[in-house]
């Protein structure tokens, strides 16, 4: 016999060796609306047929979309469980896509749902009050930390106190704080996520300090773990993030700047100057700075790396910015150069 664990009570692992016949009957009804859940989305993809599509790729908002629809005609009328955990996976991917009031709209169905069903406490709940809090919390609205508190009050109690649960409800209530300007709390709920983390989690502490500390306009102190970082980065590409959240946040501060220069070169480095990511990173750090001609040459090299329309797109505009005009051009029609200066 295999004892439950939360991991699979809550995302429905049942995979494991768990029998059935261990299976309380609360538990069961969640397994069983997790799996009606599934099918539930699995038609929505297989009704898609080559005709409804015309040749078209499906998008995932689109599928999305197809789901809401079915639910607002009552496709799962009566079926509140199974309603519960289809409007989770509707939040969540929201959530994801950054449709903030689409997801908040879905995920307090969903909580709605497991408390008139009486399951308003459990871990399950406890995954609902998260994402409605993150939802909530990217809106900018002040209830978010009332669910995430929730979350985490519900998790520490059935999962304990140094589980993974934990760490990902702290982890959501940093975030909102930082998106808030509660750059303290931020840290010391990030901290908090941290000291729980698994050995694989843990490497994104220090990013995620750099960033809450960064947009706390706390230079120095973003700098020192900036350093650290720099003597032993978890992938090739880490340095370059770290300049882009530089560039974006603070691109008037000179130590920072300096500092995101030299981070953006050696990803650029250590990536043979073929990632057009991190070149168009690098060239904007480069325009911040001044060395206008770099840029544009980066840029070019980067342009030429791109696989992708939206970045070659991105890398072009960014090389009408960056390019010197040149004395004597015409300017485009309408007496305007390519950035609608006169």
């Amino acid at each position: 016999f295999k004892q439950k664990t939360a991991y699979e009570i809550r995302n429905c692992d049942w995979s494991s060796d768990v029998c059935s016949s261990d299976l309380s009957d609360n538990e069961r009804r969640h397994r069983e609306a997790a799996e009606a859940a599934k099918n539930f989305m699995s038609r929505m993809l297989g009704s898609v047929t080559p005709g409804a599509a015309r040749g078209r790729e499906v998008s995932r908002t689109y599928m999305l979309d197809r789901a809401e629809v079915e639910l607002e005609a009552g496709k799962l009328a009566g079926q509140p469980q199974v309603e519960r955990e289809v409007r989770t996976l509707l939040g969540r991917a929201y959530l994801e896509l950054g449709n903030f009031e689409l997801a908040t709209k879905h995920l307090r169905i969903a909580k709605d749902r497991g408390d008139e069903t009486g399951d308003g406490d459990g871990l399950a709940a406890a995954a609902i009050e998260e994402l409605l809090g993150r939802a909530l919390g990217l809106r900018g609205e002040a209830e978010s930390t009332s669910h995430l508190q929730n979350s985490l009050s519900i998790r520490r109690r059935l999962a304990g106190e140094g589980s993974a649960e934990v760490a990902s409800s702290l982890n959501s209530l940093g975030l909102v704080l930082v998106h808030t300007g509660r750059f303290d709390e931020a840290l010391h709920a990030l901290d908090g996520a941290c000291e729980v983390a698994l050995p694989a989690q843990r490497s994104l502490c220090l990013p995620k300090r750099f960033t809450v500390l960064v947009a706390a306009k706390r230079v120095p102190e973003a700098l020192k773990i900036g350093e650290e970082m720099m003597r032993s980065p978890a992938s090739d590409k880490q340095l370059a993030g770290l300049a882009w959240t530089i560039a974006n946040v603070i691109p008037g501060d000179p130590d920072a700047l300096a500092f995101a220069l030299r981070a953006a070169q050696a990803s650029d480095r250590a990536l043979k100057g073929r990632d057009p990511m991190v070149g168009a990173i690098l060239a904007r750090v480069q325009w911040l700075s001044g060395r206008r001609s770099d840029a544009a040459e980066t840029a070019r090299r980067a342009l030429g790396f791109a696989d992708s329309p939206d970045l070659r797109n991105a890398l072009r505009e960014d090389l009408r910015v960056y390019e010197p005009p040149v004395k004597g051009a015409t300017p485009p029609s309408g007496g305007r150069d390519a950035r609608g200066t006169p």
